[in-house]
């Protein structure tokens, strides 16, 4: 101990900053990679999300058709092609993406209802509203 103490004091003044700076800096080290980790697992999140954002997009999109079709069924009789190729562009947008499992169980459960609905010769007002519900659900398993 005592040979480390002489070291030290015969070592010149710029050294010994030189020294006392080292070890500010891995003192520093230790909380600067914990903090990047963290960063890193934060970014993959936001990442995830971004991925979600266009299929959110287009579902919203098919609402707003659906909705738009309830208003104007009897006077835009290209209204109930616009929502189903509304839920086709849903359904393209969320293929081939695995965490979307939930989310395309239940478009295709808002498919189906639709097709069904499309197929009767007057949808219109509360007729639609188990097309609505469906539409609904989808919302929340994206």
């Amino acid at each position: 101990m005592k040979r480390l103490i002489r070291i030290w004091a015969d070592l010149g003044v710029q050294s010994k900053l030189s020294a006392i700076a080292l070890l500010a800096l891995l003192g520093m080290l230790i909380p600067i990679c914990l903090h990047t980790a963290q960063l890193r697992a934060a970014t993959q999140i936001d990442r995830t999300e971004l991925v979600g954002l266009p299929p959110l997009q287009a579902l919203l999109d098919a609402i707003g058709e659906l909705h738009a079709y309830r208003a104007t069924a009897a006077t835009d009789p290209a209204a109930r092609e616009r929502v189903g190729g509304a839920i086709a562009a849903v359904a393209q947008r969320i293929e081939g993406l695995a965490q979307f499992e939930r989310s395309r169980a239940a478009l295709e459960e808002f498919s189906r209802t639709w097709d069904r609905l499309a197929a009767a010769t007057d949808v219109r007002g509360a007729a639609t509203d188990a097309a609505a519900e469906a539409a609904l659900g989808a919302l929340d398993a994206m």
